[in-house]
């Protein structure tokens, strides 16, 4: 909408404020807006930034020349209604308000979460199994944590995860604390905080790994007698297909030679095993 202004017509000041309003008149009335929606809207945007111009009067106390000068706001309105229709607006201005008050003020703490996410992922990559897979991959999928990337890639980037999914930012938020609250609670058993060796090995004796369901950091236990076995996924930001194939063709394998017949029989354990193709 803003692109549509000729820049020399519009304010210095508040500028995100006065677009917000008409943003809220292109979801409130549509293209039926009218200028005088539009001066009502500058109104209130006025009473904070320009309090002492003298448009500052009901509408219908305008001149018709001052009264025609909000018809380019109308129009470019109208303009954006009509291109993107009301629920396609209302999307992309929530997309462009998450991205322009959580990812720009915040740049650099994105920066950090992304290097120490991105040397666990290297280093301690059993830290991710606390979470479960759906938190890991979006986790994954907002700082990139398997990739190298400068300040301005990240940020780039993260722009673009929020205007795709608004309420991403959020979720990962969440995962973001439980992976630093452990981090931060085993850099203290370690020798120091990239002593990656000492945290993994604190991790494992707080025997936290594969929990998902527990307080925000390890809590001592009581040693006890025996062995438990535990396994829990850790998943890849992206998948290895070649790894996948793998497995499929190993399975195919391993149906076509009869490994899953029952022994005493002789038919598959499952009946569907029986009507499998064999062929390639």
């Amino acid at each position: 909408m803003r692109s549509d202004i000729d820049p020399s017509k519009l304010p210095t000041d508040g500028l995100d404020d006065l677009f917000n309003s008409y943003a809220l008149l292109a979801l409130s009335k549509g293209s039926a807006v009218s200028n005088e929606d539009v001066h009502d809207a500058w109104v209130i945007w006025a009473t904070k930034f320009d309090p002492d111009n003298d448009s500052l009067v009901p509408f219908d106390q305008l001149s018709a020349s001052t009264q025609e000068q909000d018809s380019i706001f109308r129009d470019a309105i109208r303009k954006v209604v009509l291109e993107y229709g009301i629920s396609r607006f209302a999307d992309l201005f929530k997309a462009e308000a998450r991205a322009r008050v959580m990812p720009r003020a915040r740049s650099l703490d994105h920066a950090d979460r992304h290097r120490l996410l991105r040397e666990l992922w290297l280093f301690v990559p059993s830290i991710y199994s606390t979470l479960l897979p759906t938190h890991q991959w979006e986790l994954h999928r907002f700082y990139l944590s398997d990739e190298f990337l400068d300040a301005d890639q990240l940020l780039a980037h993260v722009n673009e995860a929020v205007a795709l999914g608004p309420s991403l930012p959020n979720r990962v938020g969440k995962h973001w604390k439980r992976i630093s609250q452990l981090y931060d609670w085993a850099s203290t058993h370690a020798s120091d905080p990239e002593d990656w060796r000492g945290i993994d090995k604190a991790l494992a004796r707080a025997r936290v790994l594969g929990q998902v369901s527990f307080g925000d950091v390890p809590q001592p236990t009581r040693r006890k007698t025996g062995y438990a076995i535990r396994v829990a996924p850790v998943v890849n930001p992206e998948p290895d297909y070649e790894k996948l194939a793998g497995a499929f063709f190993e399975l195919a394998r391993l149906i076509r030679e009869g490994k899953d017949r029952d022994p005493d029989s002789g038919s598959s354990s499952s009946p569907w095993l029986d009507h499998v193709s064999t062929a390639d």
